[in-house]
């Protein structure tokens, strides 16, 4: 079976929420995030569940593009599934809250 880069065969042991935050690009994602607080972008109160909304759709995406059915797309494509992606992501994260 094959399996994309971003998937692990092997389980997680010991405090999985410390082996997620010691990892270099959730450490990148957090420090996104953390600029998009600074320039407000992203509502604070918003933050914290961030970025499990923004790695999993990166996630779900990268396994699209190397493993599924966006594979075959361009470069120009790939970069503007991206591109639409990203402002999407931003755009929700950003967005206040609705009540209803």
């Amino acid at each position: 079976m094959n399996h994309s880069p971003f998937c692990r065969v092997e389980t997680l042991s010991g405090d999985v929420k410390e082996q997620i935050a010691a990892s270099r690009p959730y450490q990148i994602l957090g420090e996104a995030l953390d600029e998009l607080v600074a320039v407000g972008r992203l509502d604070p109160a918003r933050r914290e569940l961030a970025p499990i909304a923004v790695w999993s759709s990166v996630h779900g995406l990268a396994t699209l593009l190397l493993d599924g059915p966006l594979a075959g797309l361009t470069e120009h494509e790939r970069a503007g599934a991206i591109d639409r992606t990203l402002d999407i992501l931003i755009d929700g994260i950003s967005c206040p809250r609705h009540s209803g």
